[in-house]
């Protein structure tokens, strides 16, 4: 009895106990290069990879970006003079849509930047897929160089794919526990049967 109660507990506190990890989606942004006047270069992109954990989304939870994976190989930029500046995760309030920037700054002048703008709904960013192109939302996908004015940006794709989570460990404690009351049902049926004959 002390050990169906125990196993019967085991149980109950592992449903209880927590959900379940998100998937994590890996986000491959591929770019084309920029000349230095400013205009794009498609002859030739670079990939910029980030990780999210769930799909990117609009109302995402703090702390959910980058958990394996955020930014290219060193060196990798869209334009020689410039250096990968990183990404900035923000959202547009007006249109409630998830909104990613890649920042590259100039090694001459740190202030100057070229920066590709893309803003997407949920659902973009939570459809896996490859060489995807960017629906046209608000103006993106864009660039601006040195501040100017955005600029279409007609080579940017992205590949989207999600990555299922591991089981946590509380997972393979409840399959433990069922088997165990299984056998101490089985344990105690075989001894009343026993009893009878």
């Amino acid at each position: 009895m002390k050990a169906t109660s125990f196993c019967i507990g085991l149980v109950a506190s592992c449903l209880i106990g927590g959900a379940a990890h998100a998937d994590t989606f890996i986000y491959n942004i591929h770019l084309p290069n920029i000349t230095d006047g400013g205009s794009e270069d498609d002859s030739a992109t670079t990939a910029y990879p980030f990780s999210w954990t769930g799909p990117l989304e609009f109302n995402a939870p703090a702390g959910s970006d980058c958990p394996t994976l955020c930014g290219p190989p060193l060196g990798t930029t869209v334009n020689a003079n410039y250096f990968f500046g990183g990404f900035t995760f923000t959202a547009d309030l007006a249109l409630s849509d998830a909104e990613v920037e890649v920042a590259f700054d100039q090694f001459a002048n740190h202030s100057n930047q070229i920066i590709f703008s893309f803003i997407e709904p949920d659902s973009f960013w939570d459809t896996p897929g490859t060489g995807l192109s960017f629906p046209t939302v608000a103006g993106t996908p864009s660039f601006t160089f040195l501040g100017g004015s955005a600029t279409t940006c007609s080579g940017c794709t992205i590949d989207i794919s999600e990555v299922a989570s591991t089981p946590e460990p509380r997972s393979a404690i409840l399959l433990a526990a069922l088997v165990g009351i299984f056998g101490v049902v089985i344990e105690r049926r075989r001894k009343q049967i026993k009893a009878l004959s």
